[in-house]
């Protein structure tokens, strides 16, 4: 990885290519990203949701209420959070920090911000509860992750993180065709 940053040109993209056909064969996975998981939905659900998932976009920095967004898609809390359980593939807990999840990894990269302060602008309350959801989404914590991250692509290659969360962003979970 560290010589594609030395390489230039024709060069640096047929290493590259060789990267990415031994990623394609390596049998050794491990997901950090559930950014592709767009579940199926019917009309009637992909319209109750559609709100809930602007709701959770414009504002994931800052508090979410379940009972806003109960109230969004027509349910109590309770009925809610089990109909977005079963729809969504995940609990509304769990969306809600995904997005500040990805939201503060952008940060981090490209702003070039602290952890710290990567945590509490992405709308979270604790640094304690952000290393935690950190690391069980993505089997590290923030620290490791960014050393990685600082050590494999370098700042030469940041657009990569841009266009991924560009890319994750506009992942409402919805289908896209309705």
């Amino acid at each position: 990885m560290r010589r594609i940053g030395r390489l230039g040109g024709a060069e640096r993209i047929a290493e590259v290519l060789r990267l990415l056909d031994g990623l394609a064969r390596t049998r050794q996975r491990r997901i950090l990203s559930i950014a592709g998981y767009v579940p199926v939905l019917k009309r009637s659900d992909e319209r109750r949701l559609r709100g809930v998932c602007h709701y959770v976009r414009e504002r994931f920095t800052r508090k979410i209420s379940l009972t806003t967004a109960a109230g969004l898609a027509g349910l109590g809390p309770a009925q809610f959070s089990a109909y977005f359980h079963r729809k969504m593939g995940r609990t509304f807990s769990a969306y809600v920090t995904e997005m500040r999840l990805r939201y503060a990894v952008r940060l981090m990269m490209n702003e070039k911000i602290s952890i710290s302060e990567a945590c509490f602008a992405s709308g979270f309350s604790h640094l304690a509860h952000f290393n935690q959801r950190f690391r069980a989404a993505k089997g590290m914590s923030p620290r490791v992750f960014l050393h990685h991250f600082q050590t494999c692509v370098g700042p030469e290659n940041k657009w990569l993180v841009r266009s991924q969360w560009v890319f994750e962003n506009n992942q409402t979970g919805l289908n896209p065709a309705h």
